[in-house]
């Protein structure tokens, strides 16, 4: 035997199995001492069952089958009756995580209106502030300058009592002069 690239592979390997103790050819039948070449006519109705017999054993195999079948269908209603009911628990809290979210954006949406709130008063408050300093250093300008020009007015009239009373003076010594029995002040 050769192989089919001709290079004579298979003939090793071929004559290495048939010398193998164990090996026997399938067109070859080896007989122990106690058994013979012909076989009998109890082999033969071994061999070939009977159609009662094949029936019977078809039948035996068919409720093996439904058995087998029904066992499979229950402990996929029990799967299916396991998987409805965590299903249902599953739709239960998307229910509740959808009520949730509802509920947080409409949390949201107040504290989105009260940050909007609370900037538009700190904007207020602030020029508020602003006003009430600007109003507060003009009413301290406006002091400074009225206090000013009082203290001018009161510069200027110093001055006027001052030329007065020389004036007064001037004349009391004119008069005492003029006059020399009145009497004198210290």
């Amino acid at each position: 035997m050769t192989s089919p690239d001709g290079n004579g592979q298979y003939i090793g390997f071929v004559s290495r199995i048939a010398d193998h103790p164990n090996f026997a050819p399938p067109n070859r039948v080896y007989f122990t001492e106690n058994e013979s070449s012909q076989p009998s006519q109890s082999d033969d109705s071994m061999n070939a069952p009977t159609r009662e017999e094949f029936n019977s054993k078809l039948e035996t195999m068919e409720v093996k089958m439904d058995g087998r079948v029904t066992s499979i269908e229950a402990k996929i209603d029990g799967f299916m009756g396991r998987l409805e009911e965590k299903f249902g628990r599953m739709d239960d809290r998307m229910t509740r995580i959808e009520s949730d979210l509802s509920s947080t954006r409409s949390d949201f949406k107040s504290l989105k209106t009260t940050i909007v709130i609370t900037a538009i008063a700190s904007v207020i408050g602030l020029f508020a502030a602003n006003v009430t300093m600007v109003q507060t250093m003009l009413a301290s300008f406006e002091s400074g300058r009225n206090v000013s020009s009082a203290q001018a007015g009161i510069v200027s009239a110093q001055s006027d009592i001052k030329r007065q009373t020389e004036e007064t003076s001037a004349l009391l010594k004119q008069l005492q002069k003029d006059h020399p029995s009145a009497p004198s002040r210290p």
